[in-house]
């Protein structure tokens, strides 16, 4: 499907492959085992096992029918990254997946056991029966095509012109973001549940009236809903001739509509009006930025630090108006015991206590808030060390010590939680845009950029 371009570029993917799986590990075990609050078992432990044996199996209503998909979902990327690590081309012997399976369900009977141990979590055999099958579908999946996930992986080391980087980083956005919509794939098809979803209010045809009526909170939602949307609005604006208004906004009507449409199906998801707009509008604001693009003279030009500067400290002015609006200020929350627990609270803590959906929303809520700064920051620093041939370390202390303030401000915000894991996955979007922006500039046949260029 593409050209590897040689030994090098497949073994750095197959690195990435294994640093991912190693990491995607980790956060399934943290994750199942959070908040870590561990208490002593009363009874034997051979009484622990039967008491673990005898949960209740198949057991469905709506929520457990929620946490069945979402158990499943998690186990199938840990399989398919496991046996894409042990065979990349998705040939591996039966042996070799039996033997990964197996592990998976090692795995899950382990966690869901743990799970005895630590108060608020209910331990269930129906999650070890949901990450067994979510293992086998990975396993499935990656038999299927592992070969063809790992030659289009391969291709963003050999993509050379950053015309075909971005559409790539682009385009795969937008599959993601397509899928997102759709989580946690609680899915029905039954017209009684979709009649009762209707008539308690799970359908919103007006505009804005699913706000909450918290300003705050629903020019968080809004700002948050347009910019999630902006990547497609990018992508959709460079595919393509001109006129691209009617093209871009025609997209973001059709497309968003459709992921609405398909919530109509998702018990826990709100297909809402409003979301169609806000997608609108960040489609709009996507084709707008390509459209300033030619502001610096061109797609052969470089541009000026002074755009990047500006286009930064619009990002901040944004991402601060987010998180601190309404900005009203109270100094009784500047307090040592509030910032204490704000920084020894156990990672992924307040995570927890949402819904399943809720939880990975604001996660990638915060992710995608920092990435374009970290992109644009990233971009300012390298074009200036072009000449020294050295990647810039410092924006990634930047955006750091920004996300930092950005929690430490929400000490003093009435209703707004301060979290050392919000700060975490902040810095991770600033990093991940860093990345990008260096990937971006290696580039020999640019349309943002200079013309030839050392790696950075």
């Amino acid at each position: 499907m593409f050209d590897r371009g040689g030994p090098a570029q497949g073994q750095q993917a197959r690195s990435w492959i294994r640093i991912l799986f190693a990491a995607y590990g980790l956060f399934v075990i943290y994750g199942s085992l959070v908040p870590l609050k561990f208490t002593p078992w009363p009874w034997p432990w051979h009484e622990a096992l039967a008491a673990f044996v005898a949960l209740p199996v198949l057991d469905f209503d709506n929520d457990s029918r929620t946490d069945f998909a979402t158990n499943l979902l998690l186990f199938v990327p840990l399989a398919f990254l496991a046996a894409q690590a042990a065979a990349p081309a998705g040939g591996a012997r039966p042996g070799l997946r039996a033997l990964l399976f197996a592990a998976a369900l090692g795995l899950a009977l382990g966690l869901e056991f743990t799970q005895l141990f630590i108060p608020r979590r209910m331990a269930s055999l129906d999650d070890v029966l949901a990450e067994s099958l979510g293992a086998a579908i990975g396993l499935v999946l990656q038999a299927r095509w592992g070969a063809c996930f790992g030659d289009w992986f391969d291709g963003f080391w050999t993509l050379q012109t950053r015309e075909s980087k971005v559409r790539r980083l682009l385009g795969t956005y937008v599959v993601l973001l397509f899928l997102f919509n759709l989580m946690p794939l609680d899915l029905t098809i039954s017209p009684a549940e979709i009649h009762a979803k209707w008539r308690q209010g799970g359908v919103v045809l007006v505009p804005f009236a699913g706000l909450r009526g918290d300003a705050a909170v629903d020019a968080y939602e809004l700002a948050t809903d347009a910019l999630i949307w902006l990547p497609a609005g990018l992508l959709w604006a460079l595919d393509g001739p001109a006129p691209v208004w009617r093209r871009v906004v025609l997209k973001g009507l059709w497309v968003s509509a459709l992921v609405e449409f398909i919530q109509l199906f998702v018990l826990t998801r709100t297909p809402d009006v409003t979301d169609v707009l806000m997608a609108v509008v960040g489609v709009v604001l996507g084709a707008l930025a390509v459209r300033l693009r030619h502001a610096w003279g061109g797609p052969g030009e470089h541009p000026p630090p002074r755009l990047l500067l500006g286009a930064w400290l619009v990002w901040l002015a944004v991402v601060l108006a987010l998180f601190w609006f309404p900005f009203d200020w109270h100094a009784e929350g500047a307090s040592w015991a509030s910032a204490r627990a704000a920084i020894t609270r156990v990672p992924f803590t307040t995570y927890f206590f949402r819904s399943e959906f809720g939880g990975l929303n604001e996660m990638l809520r915060r992710v995608l808030a920092f990435l374009p700064g970290g992109l644009l920051l990233g971009w300012l620093a390298s074009s200036r060390a072009v000449a020294g041939g050295r990647r810039p370390r410092w924006p990634l202390a930047v955006l750091l010590v920004l996300a930092l303030a950005v929690e430490a401000g929400q000490l003093l915000l009435p209703g707004k939680v301060s979290d050392i894991t919000d700060v975490a996955f902040e810095w991770l979007g600033g990093v991940i845009g860093c990345a990008i922006a260096a990937w971006l500039r290696r580039d020999p046949n640019p349309i943002l950029g200079h013309g030839r260029q050392r790696e950075l």
